[in-house]
């Protein structure tokens, strides 16, 4: 349910509406559901308007009574009484009260310092590249990474001479400064 700008006015100072505005609205939004609930209308299915109109008249009144215990209601009713709050208290008091004398007078960007440490390993037993796998694991920034891989016997890339270590560990740190 909308408010109308003629409507708007009627709220009291915690942001309610009154109930004989809100009967009001009931029936604007009854009047608007009816007009489109008798367009769909075929009486030879038995499909009526009535039931629906009564139905719908039903939740409607029910939102309208149970809107103040809802948290949005209550979020309206708190921002209202913030802005007559700031509307009765002198200018002064606002810029020169205790809680602007606290506040710092720039305020500075924190120095920030984040490190997170990656172990990668990978295990070549013999094979020819027929199974591989991969494990990851991560607690915060930091993680480890396995890998399993049977192609050491595959070694077109390296030279007769080389060997294909069975397991490879390599350590990551990684820095982040924030200056």
């Amino acid at each position: 349910l909308r408010l109308s700008p003629e409507h708007s006015a009627a709220k009291d100072a915690r942001g309610e509406i009154d109930p004989v505005i809100a009967d009001s609205l009931v029936a604007d939004a009854e009047l608007a559901f009816d007009l489109d609930a008798t367009r769909c209308c075929v009486p030879s299915i038995d499909l009526l308007a009535a039931d629906a109109r009564a139905n719908f008249r039903d939740a409607a009144k029910r939102l309208a009574a149970d809107f103040p215990d809802t948290p949005a209601a209550q979020l309206i009713a708190a921002k209202a009484e913030e802005r007559a709050a700031k509307k009765a208290a002198p200018k002064s008091k606002i810029k020169d009260g205790p809680a602007a004398k606290l506040a710092p007078k720039s305020i500075k960007k924190p120095f920030a310092f984040n490190y997170a440490v990656q172990l990668v390993g990978m295990l070549r037993p013999k094979g020819f590249g027929n199974m591989q796998a991969f494990i990851n694991y991560a607690l915060g920034p930091h993680s480890i990474l396995f890998g399993y891989s049977d192609d050491r016997d595959v070694s077109g890339d390296m030279q007769a001479n080389d060997d294909i270590p069975l397991l490879r560990l390599q350590p990551k740190i990684t820095l982040d400064l924030d200056v």
